[in-house]
């Protein structure tokens, strides 16, 4: 098989990360989900699993209200039990606002450490989340918001 006459090395110059504000360890967070009113013995018992088989230490979040007592809560219901649960819209909302924050803080981060290389030398951009989805993405954001060269793939 020959070549492509089209294709060209590809250098990974650097990579910059961001994460949220907030931070708990693992043992917090399981407590707090734990708490959760209506959850029921089976579904805490899975809880236990999975938190304790991540090996996960600590747990990012931009929401603030895992480290404050119910009354003050402002993402969740000011409640113990959560409830009326949180919308899956709501928690879109918050993932899009803040994923498009975080991707912008990490690649002007990026930019700021690579010396003499900006936005115009991009050809590629990977981005990855852990937490949510949206379409478009945060990759366009970042595309728009930077700005990134048209062709960028």
């Amino acid at each position: 098989m020959s070549q492509s006459t089209n294709s060209y090395p590809a250098y990974l110059l650097g990579i910059a990360t961001a994460v949220p504000e907030n931070a708990y360890s693992q043992e917090h967070a399981l407590e707090f989900n734990l708490n959760i009113e209506g959850t029921t013995g089976r579904q805490k018992k899975f809880m236990q699993r999975i938190y304790a088989g991540s090996a996960i230490e600590r747990r990012h979040s931009v929401i603030a209200d895992y480290g404050r007592p119910p009354e003050e809560y402002t993402f969740f219901p000011p409640n113990a039990s959560l409830k009326p649960e949180v919308t899956t819209g709501k928690r879109n909302d918050l993932f899009i606002r803040e994923a498009n924050r975080l991707s912008e803080e990490a690649v002007r981060k990026l930019f700021a450490e690579l010396d003499g290389i900006g936005p115009e030398g991009v050809t590629h951009l990977v981005t990855v989340s852990c937490t949510g989805f949206s379409a478009p993405g945060f990759d366009l954001h970042l595309a728009k918001e930077i700005p990134l060269p048209p062709a960028t793939r």
